[in-house]
């Protein structure tokens, strides 16, 4: 895990963050957070690390790879931090099963080598969160939190946005029906596990929806990435989102010949930096930088390719 200056349209040094795989690292580095005091990188099974930037002798870990029975968090779908606040986006395995009590967010405080975790949102379907277990190989759930310190909780298998307080107080809801999501995670187990071991499978089943990329918390409020793909390639929007339904839409000028293309980023003020990768291949990912109008009007962005 490494960190890269960006200025003037050049890349500058590498910065080494933490180490993957070895006995300090994380074995397999999907997600990612980061704050001005932590970072947190977690594999998608069993395993997350964490270490303070400022005192780097502070550190700690949730799971080990290979530990299924002791893990707190069998299986990672997305990150975030805060300060020292941790949100994890996931499942936790029993011994009777996946998620005992359908828990599928959780917060907890960095600092100490234990991180008490405290459940934040539940599943609709109840014990087991069936839907968010079957559709846990196709990224589409996130985590984030805003620019004011609220949580931000979108199962991507359900239906749903859900914005807590960090007292686990629900705030506000959005209807993803309203915004064109519509993938369905209520298939059986067989079809789960073929998901869960065929890659190909499993994202021509995704591209047939539309779902969220990234969620970039704008300091005018939480902004989604949609994606839509099929033969003809991939596309993408984004969708402000306001109350009582009234959202923003701003189309994005990336588009991919490919159905297999994804974006993955993050914002700081205006400026949102987006990374634009094919799955299942072997091409090497691209970074665009693009200069969002925060205006009522904003016009499209425009992008600076690298």
């Amino acid at each position: 895990m490494a960190r890269v200056s960006y200025e003037d349209r050049k890349l500058g040094t590498v910065q080494k963050l933490m180490s993957e795989g070895g006995s300090d690292g994380v074995l397999l580095a999907e997600h990612l957070g980061l704050s001005f005091d932590f970072i947190a990188v977690a594999s998608p099974i069993n395993q997350l690390i964490w270490q303070s930037r400022k005192e780097p002798a502070m550190a700690g870990q949730l799971g080990e790879w290979g530990d299924h029975e002791h893990a707190p968090i069998s299986f990672f779908e997305d990150i975030d931090l805060r300060g020292d606040r941790l949100a994890i986006l996931g499942l936790m395995r029993a011994a009777h099963g996946m998620s005992p009590d359908g828990a599928i967010a959780w917060i907890g405080r960095l600092g100490s080598r234990a991180v008490p975790l405290r459940p934040i949102a539940f599943s609709a379907a109840g014990k087991g969160a069936a839907p968010v277990n079957s559709c846990a190989a196709t990224s589409v759930g996130k985590i984030r939190f805003l620019s004011d310190g609220r949580l931000l909780v979108l199962p991507g298998a359900e239906p749903g946005i859900f914005v807590y307080s960090l007292e686990g107080k629900l705030l506000q809801t959005f209807d993803t029906a309203a915004l064109g999501l519509d993938l369905h995670c209520d298939f059986d187990e067989a079809t789960r596990m073929r998901f869960g071991s065929d890659v190909r499978a499993r994202l021509d089943y995704l591209n047939r929806f539309t779902t969220v990329e990234e969620v970039l918390p704008l300091d005018r409020g939480p902004a989604l990435i949609l994606r839509s793909a099929g033969s003809w390639g991939t596309r993408w929007r984004v969708v402000l989102l306001g109350e009582g339904g009234a959202n923003h839409e701003i189309p994005l000028p990336i588009t991919s010949s490919s159905p297999n293309s994804h974006l993955r980023g993050d914002v700081l003020g205006s400026r949102i930096v987006l990374l634009q990768s094919e799955w299942a291949s072997e091409s090497a990912p691209k970074a665009e930088v693009l200069e969002f109008g925060l205006e009522a009007e904003a016009p499209p962005p425009k992008a600076r390719h690298r």
